[in-house]
């Protein structure tokens, strides 16, 4: 059975949309034209070049269809050069979608044989991506979506695809490289199939900023891969001082590497940076390297004392030696992590293993020993405890099986203080009795999403001052649900009548509305600003 969510993303898009625009806004369109104005979607530009020369210093820029950014005049390799080097920002800019599955950039033209870099940030600029899908970026060394190089950058309900670095200086960060950053946050987004020698989805070789923080909130990371260097998916080799690394609600699963680190390498980096790894799913993760090298999540030799605080997770099944020896957890180190060090709770780690055969004693750090070191060191899918499905490759999620013993194994409270009520999916987390599931997501299955049905005429939805208004010919029971592009609901009110308001001023963005009409209902696309 397909996807309701995704029947629903179709039929929105058959409704229609209500966008509004301010003076800052520009449009750009893969049948623009750049001799047009860019200020509506009919006069739309199109070239991600001069829309973003054209944007204010925080305006948004409104995205229809695929842009080749490889063919932008002002984004063309150097005499002697085969790849471009990306759009350059400079400025606070906002790239909106309105599907990810139509809009977005594109880094390689097979027609014009043009490749490129999509995105450069630097200093001041602040980049926010939502709704967009990043694809087959290409770079010499850096970054094959993005290099950061200062500034921040601000992702949700993006897509990262099939981007690479490559070259001959241990190229890094198949989709992101970051050399400095005042902060970077990603929500709702997908790393899927990039590639470089090491971080195979993002390479943090620094941020040069003390105290920066990056998150990764309801994130996917499959399929990428590290070909030479460590961290299948990511690779952190932090030096300034006090950063936190924040991965929440994310999945983690089938990413590989032939160096050191299966998913997360952890390399060279201050006693002071802390990585906290909450309700997030690591498994099923390859390094093709020896014992030692670490499948899951690898400690590196010169890291003397980073903090490592893992809550609510679950990190099993991942293995080296081309799959035949597990290593979930791995110090590559000469040294034993101190209890302040490394904090694990309601979690299960399945395989930890410690440079020359040492032992971590699990009293210092799990405060429940139950699921700690449990699988051997020869891998054994029977001995696997969590009770995790297969990944769901629609939603890039592996939810838990009915019986689990993880269904109720976490605690409420680690989520609860960073007030997130919510799972990857976007379905409420009940807390019931300060328990919740451990790992990505909540309870068993995948849920149905918002269900699609008729469109009965006589109703219109649309925004008039900071309300959003559902007005119908006839009266009746009147009910509307406001979800998030990603399908968490965020506000429901009904009424009885032929018109419902509701108040929008603390929202804005993309939401999805789905009205009920006396038992009929549809669903429409909004843009509230």
């Amino acid at each position: 059975m397909k996807n309701n969510l995704l029947k629903a993303f179709i039929a929105i898009f058959l409704c229609g949309s209500t966008l509004f625009a301010s003076a800052n806004d520009v449009y750009l369109s893969a049948t623009g034209n750049d001799s047009n104005d860019g200020t509506a979607a009919a006069t739309a530009y199109a070239t991600l070049g001069k829309a973003i020369a054209s944007v204010s210093d925080g305006g948004i820029i409104y995205v229809s269809g695929f842009i080749y950014v490889c063919d932008d005049p002002t984004n063309l390799p150097p005499d002697g050069e085969y790849y471009g080097n990306g759009l350059a920002i400079a400025k606070n800019v906002k790239i909106q979608g309105s599907n990810k599955k139509t809009d977005g950039f594109l880094g390689f033209n097979e027609s014009t044989y043009g490749l490129s870099r999509i995105f450069r940030v630097n200093a001041n600029g602040v980049l926010t991506l939502n709704s967009l899908t990043l694809r087959d970026g290409l770079a010499f060394n850096k970054g094959g979506a993005i290099h950061v190089n200062g500034g921040a950058v601000v992702a949700e309900n993006v897509n990262f695809e099939d981007c690479t670095a490559e070259g001959v200086e241990q190229p890094a960060g198949g989709a992101i490289m970051v050399d400095k950053s005042t902060g970077l946050s990603f929500k709702n987004c997908l790393f899927k199939n990039n590639k470089a020698e090491k971080g195979g989805a993002l390479y943090m070789q620094d941020t040069d900023n003390t105290s920066a923080e990056t998150r990764f909130e309801a994130c996917s990371f499959v399929n990428n891969e590290a070909s030479a260097r460590g961290g299948g998916a990511l690779f952190f080799r932090i030096m300034a001082e006090g950063n936190k690394i924040n991965i929440i609600n994310s999945t983690l699963s089938t990413n590989r590497t032939s160096g050191n680190g299966g998913v997360i390498s952890i390399y060279n980096t201050p006693a002071s940076t802390t990585f906290n790894i909450i309700n997030t799913t690591i498994v099923n993760n390859l390094g093709l390297s020896g014992g030692g090298s670490g499948g899951g999540i690898l400690v590196g030799e010169n890291d003397k004392g980073v903090n490592l605080r893992i809550q609510n997770s679950i990190i099993e099944g991942n293995t080296v030696a081309s799959g035949a020896t597990s290593e979930d957890l791995t110090y590559f180190t000469s040294y034993d992590p101190a209890t302040e060090q490394l904090q694990i709770s309601n979690s299960y780690i399945g395989n930890v293993y410690v440079s020359g055969a040492r032992t971590i004693n699990p009293v210092c750090y799990e405060n429940s020993t139950l699921y700690w070191n449990y699988l051997p060191r020869t891998y054994d899918a029977l001995s696997l405890a969590s009770g995790i499905d297969n990944l769901n490759t629609e939603r890039n999620v592996h939810p838990l099986k009915a019986g689990s013993s993880a269904l109720t194994y976490g605690n409420a409270t680690y989520l609860q203080a960073i007030s997130i009520n919510t799972d990857a999916l976007g379905q409420v987390r009940a807390f019931a009795d300060g328990k919740c599931s451990v790992g990505a997501v909540e309870g068993v299955g995948i849920p149905s999403g918002i269900q699609a049905l008729d469109a009965p005429a006589g109703i219109a939805v649309y925004q008039k001052d900071n309300q959003l208004v559902v007005k119908t010919v006839a009266s009746g029971n009147i009910q509307l649900q406001l979800y998030s592009i990603s399908g968490q609901k965020v506000l429901q009110q009904s009424t009885i009548g032929s018109e419902l308001t509701v108040t929008t001023s603390a929202l804005q963005g993309i939401y999805i509305a789905k009205v009920l009409v006396d038992g009929h209902s549809y669903v429409q696309k909004v843009v509230i600003k």
